[in-house]
């Protein structure tokens, strides 16, 4: 839906514009209008995409409010409007100002307003042609491909994604020298000098990590794929396929190479950057699906040895020694972690927290059994914030705060305030944002009752429930059967209509009750409803 400001100093004139404008265009176009170019100027904040505006006006001219309201909105449509014959002037302003496309005289015929009007739309909807759209998405698709592999991947390594056809699809969707069918080779390392001597300066973290990316690509690069992702400030993940010129078939020996590599990769990133490195891995290859549990396993693993300087660890080695991942389950925890599931997705307050407070109680009693319990519920709340589509800055806040496995021991009270704190985060977006489909229509139907005399158009509307006007506009639609410019008229109507039976106020006080600034329009729209115009009816119906 377009924005259209109607300028005109003649009242009856942009009285007349506006009802030819609105009966016509009600579905394609919001109208605003406006008596002085002063008027006009103050609804700049507003998108406008088409000018139709006055010539001759005191104090600031057609010209000169296009020139200032195109300054602001530079895809705006311009049509003028005269009533001199002298048209030089109006002509030579279209050839010299792309903006320009039309002129009207005030004595032409409706059919050309409409003409006009009819061309400045369908401007508008060439502006985006789908050649050039195409080009456009291509050409900023490269520029966003790094942004949306990293996010990819981290989506991948934080929660269970079970859909192999669809990360085959994403690999090659950007672009990525992995292969989808095949499984890999996950690698985590912790650098321990970013604890004790950490630089303040972002640009001085980002230059280390990128250095050390570089000394494992010098060594890994010539036989192996690798993407890498930062996903904490002290731990690189890298995940890495075999090249089909990589000598050695067999999955022991790629992994006893990588392996081989990694003491002279730390010694260098000792030597060079003077940053100590912990590595540990798999003893065997990834499938895609199953990325998200082994690394919430390797970083686990990282965390519990981050005391050991330079270590080079097997998860198999040192899962089996100390962290006991398949026993430290208590036997309900499983039951637990569903019921708490459910309860946040059902919004079940009470259950939420009654789960919240047995899963808690389990996490405090070991160090091994909170790591995997921390993970577990960072899982479920991460996949909750993306069904309700939090704000990526919001998400990766509450993100960094659920996967921060540093601070342990944890007292029961603390650990439960906090999960506490980022539900109740939850349900004030939620509230804010206002979901429920039915919410949304109940609110704006109250809103027109509250509102009949004001300013119901779909824009102000819209504004009030935080949906653009086209979105509420088939949510309106798709619920009510009526679209939303009909339904405010019909419910004008029958209040006007109540008001010509039931009181003896005058037909122009009646059409301003309504919302009706023009009492002409207002009675056309009358009789367009109703086949008899305000007083007609009154005269039939009121004995």
């Amino acid at each position: 839906m377009y924005n259209l400001l109607l300028v005109d100093d003649e009242l009856p004139i942009l009285d007349s514009y506006y009802e030819i404008l609105d009966d016509h265009f009600k579905n394609s176009l919001n109208i605003i209008k406006c008596s002085s170019s002063e008027e006009a100027l103050k609804k700049t904040n507003n998108r406008i995409d088409i000018l139709v505006t006055d010539i001759f006006m005191p104090i600031v001219d057609g010209y000169e409010l296009q020139e200032k309201i195109c300054t602001i909105w530079p895809k705006c449509r311009v049509i003028f409007l005269t009533g001199n014959t002298n048209i030089s002037n109006v002509q030579k302003a279209i050839r010299f100002s792309s903006n320009i496309l039309d002129y009207i005289l005030k004595f032409d015929d409706d059919s050309v307003l409409i003409n006009a009007m009819e061309k400045a739309i369908s401007s508008l909807d060439n502006e985006i042609r789908v050649n050039d759209l195409m080009h456009d998405v291509q050409k900023n698709l490269q520029l966003a491909l790094p942004v949306l592999r990293r996010e990819f991947i981290y989506n991948l390594l934080t929660e269970p994604t079970p859909d192999k056809e669809l990360i085959v699809e994403k690999i090659e969707q950007y672009q990525m020298d992995l292969d989808g069918n095949q499984p890999l080779l996950l690698l985590c390392s912790r650098l321990n000098s970013l604890d004790k001597n950490s630089p303040n300066n972002k640009t001085q973290i980002d230059t280390l990590h990128f250095a050390i990316d570089g000394i494992v690509n010098k060594y890994l690069l010539h036989h192996f794929n690798i993407f890498s992702l930062v996903y904490d400030k002290n731990k690189i993940v890298w995940l890495m396929q075999p090249k089909k010129s990589f000598p050695y078939k067999d999955n022991g020996e790629l992994i006893y190479y990588v392996y081989s590599l990694l003491d002279i990769i730390q010694d260098n990133c000792t030597r060079v950057l003077k940053s100590a490195l912990n590595f540990v891995m798999s003893r065997n290859l990834c499938q895609w699906t199953n990325i998200n549990n082994l690394f919430i396993r390797l970083t686990a693993v990282l965390e519990q040895n981050k005391i050991i300087e330079d270590a080079i660890l097997f998860l198999e080695d040192i899962a089996s020694e100390t962290l006991n991942f398949d026993e430290s389950m208590p036997d309900d925890s499983d039951l637990i972690l569903n019921n708490l599931n459910e309860a946040l997705s059902e919004g079940d307050n009470s259950n939420l927290k009654e789960n919240l407070n047995k899963i808690v109680r389990i996490m405090v009693k070991d160090r091994e059994t909170f790591i995997i319990l921390r993970f577990e519920i960072s899982s479920i709340f991460i996949k909750y914030m993306k069904q309700i589509g939090l704000h990526k800055i919001t998400y990766n806040d509450i993100c960094s705060k659920l996967l921060d496995v540093k601070e342990y021991p944890l007292e029961y009270k603390r650990l439960y305030d906090e999960y506490i704190n980022i539900i109740n985060s939850f349900t004030h977006l939620l509230s804010k944002n206002t979901h429920s489909t039915k919410g949304v229509i109940d609110e704006v139907l109250k809103y027109i009752e509250d509102n009949i005399a004001g300013d119901l158009s779909l824009v102000t509307v819209s504004s009030t429930v935080f949906h653009s006007p086209t979105y509420l506009s088939k949510l309106f639609k798709k619920n009510m059967g009526v679209g939303f410019c009909k339904y405010v008229v019909n419910q004008r109507m029958k209040l006007a209509c109540n008001m010509v039976l039931n009181s003896d106020k005058k037909i122009n006080e009646i059409a301003s009750i309504v919302g009706f600034d023009s009492v002409s329009y207002f009675i056309k729209t009358f009789k367009k409803t109703y086949n008899l115009s305000p007083q007609e009816y009154r005269n039939k119906y009121v004995s």
